[in-house]
């Protein structure tokens, strides 16, 4: 009775664990088996391993489970029939049967497919141990499954990157937001600077001989915070110039001079140019803006940082009382509620472009600078 019970439970108990390694192994996703070395690094070598030779892995596994239920079966069934004669034999192939079924398949397989998490370290050194002792059998089975399969590599798709994001969404791993950012930053693969550029038509932009007098009046109804300026003709953009400059041009009583002597230099880039290699060029060259030209080198139009994240993020922005785009970053006004500055020896208060001066040049300290979308003023306190 002894022996019977002993090569019951060796059949069960290897069979047991052979199942619970199985189903782990089986259950490590691709994302996990790539970060799990950053956390235990001896550990995620092995699994990655592992999992890098699964036939090798799941065949050693697999022998040492088909040894145990065999050799425990045959053992069990010899003892049965000393004991309990021949008559019994089936009676117990039928409850060894149940009992490798439920306690060795279906139990174990369970526990390793929901505890994989907390299983994977000493699952990984196991099976590296069963794999070593079958090692000569496991390359004699590598050798015959070697001639049924293709060389075809189990690489992960796009769709099934986008559904383990909603699955991470689902499960709370990451919020809503957290997952629509990352849906959107995988489908804009095949978006180019010709699909989120503002076109020639809708370019706000001016003459470089233009005075900054002419320039400062020109940009009242606008918000663009850097503007494109052309030689010539209107669609030969050379440079840009920013608002502030102009602004400050007015201030230092430079209001006769042409655009040009305060303009800085703009980058151009190709129409067909990917999304994420314009995003690269916007970082590498610390630019903001780009003028999109084509194969012939005539402009299309323009395209800012802005654009760039509001498409990647699958968020458009549009201010307040903005009814004209030119790029989505340009389209944000200034911040006009509190804007000071120190300006010595002088007063100026200016609308609609015009100065005064004031004879008492000498009395004024403080600044401050209020600016909305029609007027700029500005407003001296007096010292007392």
């Amino acid at each position: 009775m002894g022996l019977l019970i002993t090569y019951f439970l060796f059949a069960i108990c290897i069979s047991f664990v052979c199942s619970v390694l199985e189903a782990v192994l089986f259950s490590v996703t691709p994302p996990f088996m790539e970060s799990y070395p950053k956390i235990h690094p001896k550990g995620g070598r092995i699994l990655r391993y592992l999992k890098a030779n699964i036939d090798n892995a799941i065949g050693a596994i697999l022998i040492v489970n088909l040894f145990a239920n065999t050799v425990g079966a045959a053992g069990v069934g010899a003892q049965a029939v000393k004991i309990f004669g021949e008559t019994w034999q089936g009676v117990v192939a039928f409850v060894m049967t149940i009992s490798i079924l439920y306690i060795s398949e279906i139990v174990p397989k369970t526990i390793g497919a929901t505890y994989w998490k907390s299983l994977i370290l000493p699952a990984s050194y196991a099976i590296m141990v069963l794999y070593m002792i079958t090692l000569p059998l496991v390359y004699v089975s590598r050798i015959i499954t070697h001639l049924f399969r293709n060389n075809a590599t189990n690489q992960m798709s796009r769709d099934e990157v986008l559904a383990v994001m909603e699955l991470g969404e689902k499960s709370g791993s990451i919020n809503e937001l957290e997952g629509d950012i990352l849906e959107s930053l995988i489908e804009q693969k095949s978006l180019s600077v010709q699909d989120i550029m503002t076109p020639k038509e809708r370019i706000f932009a001016l003459n470089e001989e233009m005075s900054i007098k002419e320039a400062n009046k020109a940009i009242r109804d606008h918000k663009y915070s850097r503007i494109p300026l052309y030689r010539g003709a209107e669609g030969n953009i050379c440079s840009l110039i920013y608002r502030k400059k102009i602004l400050q041009a007015m201030l230092d009583k430079k209001k006769k001079k042409p655009l040009k002597h305060f303009a800085s230099e703009i980058a151009f880039v190709d129409m067909n140019l990917t999304l994420f290699d314009l995003l690269k060029l916007f970082i590498n060259k610390k630019e903001h803006l780009f003028v999109v030209i084509d194969k012939r080198k005539n402009l299309v139009g323009i395209v800012s940082l802005d654009d760039v994240i509001s498409a990647t993020l699958g968020v458009v922005y549009v201010p307040e009382q903005q009814s004209e785009t030119q790029g989505v970053a340009e389209n944000v006004p200034l911040d006009s509620k509190n804007v000071e500055t120190s300006i010595e020896n002088f007063e100026i208060m200016t609308k609609d472009a015009d100065y005064t001066e004031t004879n008492d040049i000498g009395a004024m300290e403080n600044t401050e600078i209020e600016l909305d979308s029609k007027d700029i003023k500005f407003s001296l306190a007096q010292k007392d």
